[in-house]
């Protein structure tokens, strides 16, 4: 079997209709949490949640070619449009109950890129004018109410006033972080492509891809540096192993579309090369080094990326230890963190479960689901 069919396989047979099944059919969109056992229908619902799963299946009913599965984008899609995005102000709030009635009203700049990233790939998929007016509008938000000359303001309340910056850190709260700039780039990227570069796309995500580029990669330390003031000036001496490899291959695809790649790819590879070299143990890609202190755990979406990041790399260089590293990592995450229904959070090196729900605010069938589809429309075999 090949890599392309045994990917195929996990799609078709355990993540799709995993997701397919906690469709809410009385209040909609998607039950908002699943415990492992049993899904938990009153479980609160997440925007970002909901923007990746309308991501998934319009991404996975266009490069599966099963339009069939353009049903379940449409069920995010609907729940997305009637609760999640402000009708009166714009915007998109960043939860809601499990009825659909607001709970956090702030509109986070992280939350608005995911919106967009559903939103492009659905029109992408569907090709439906009413998703395209929504995806305009999205994009238009985020670039009248966020972008400043020095990159863009992250956290506002629903009338879009700044707020202080508490949502993507459970340990600093500052201005700007590498978490939702790069998500704003990826975003720029999928509506670039969906809008053929039209609508100011182009511009927008060049702004993006040099703030990324002047201010967060860091070449000399091979990383991303993650959190920032006002002034892009780094606050932190954490490394996300994660977010690097991740960066590295989204950081190429913006380069792509923009026509930049053969002057930028150096400083991807070496993103790649030194993530590779400080955090992959053989099997597994680390989750990070904060303190001082080394995070050996082995986080699902961790291993998702690592996956691409290193298919990307190959693809890069034709280097094959690229491949090599790829399938130790897929192997090992078969053995350890597949389970029959969808991916566990993750284990310890030495082997210990996480206590996690398997789907829930930030469990979702992005980074996994994402692994599955981007190899298979490579089709890089290893």
């Amino acid at each position: 079997m090949t890599i392309g069919d045994e990917f195929k396989t996990h799609l078709t047979r355990r993540m799709i209709p995993f997701w397919s099944s906690l469709a809410d059919t009385q209040y909609g969109g998607f039950i908002g949490e699943h415990d492992g056992n049993n899904p938990l229908p009153r479980a609160d619902k997440g925007s970002i949640y909901h923007a990746r799963i309308l991501w998934f299946f319009s991404a996975a009913a266009r490069i599966l070619g099963n339009r069939a599965l353009l049903s379940n984008a449409e069920q995010a899609y609907e729940f997305i449009k009637q609760n999640f995005i402000d009708a009166r102000s714009g915007g998109v709030y960043w939860s809601v109950d499990y009825t659909g009635k607001p709970l956090d009203t702030d509109k986070h700049i992280y939350t608005l890129a995911f919106t967009l990233y559903g939103l492009s790939a659905y029109y992408r998929a569907s090709k439906n004018p009413e998703v395209l007016e929504r995806v305009q509008a999205i994009f238009t938000c985020m670039e009248t109410y966020y972008r400043t000359p020095q990159g863009y303001i992250e956290q506002c309340d629903a009338n879009f006033r700044p707020l202080v910056n508490t949502k993507l850190s459970e340990s600093l709260s500052t201005p700007k972080t590498m978490n939702s700039m790069l998500h704003i780039m990826e975003a720029y990227t999928e509506y670039f492509i969906a809008l053929d570069g039209a609508d100011g796309a182009g511009e927008a995500l060049g702004y993006i891809y040099d703030l990324m580029l002047d201010h967060v990669l860091c070449d000399e330390k091979g990383r991303m540096d993650l959190f920032f003031d006002d002034n892009f000036r780094p606050q932190s001496d954490e490394k996300s192993y994660g977010h690097d490899i991740e960066a590295s291959w989204l950081l190429t695809e913006a380069a792509r579309v923009l026509g930049r790649l053969s002057a930028d790819r150096s400083r991807f590879l070496h993103l790649l090369d030194t993530t590779v070299a400080e955090g992959f143990d053989g099997r597994a890609l680390c989750n990070e080094r904060k303190n001082g202190a080394e995070d050996t755990d082995r986080i699902w979406w961790v291993q998702a990326e690592a996956v691409v990041g290193l298919v990307n790399g190959y693809e890069l260089t034709g280097a094959g230890g690229y491949l090599q590293k790829a399938r130790a990592i897929w192997e090992n995450t078969k053995a350890g963190i597949i389970g029959e229904k969808e991916w566990y959070w993750g284990r310890t090196a030495a082997g210990e479960p996480f206590d996690r729900p398997i789907a829930g605010m930030w469990k979702c069938p992005y980074h996994n689901g994402r692994m599955f589809l981007e190899v298979i429309k490579r089709g890089v075999e290893f």
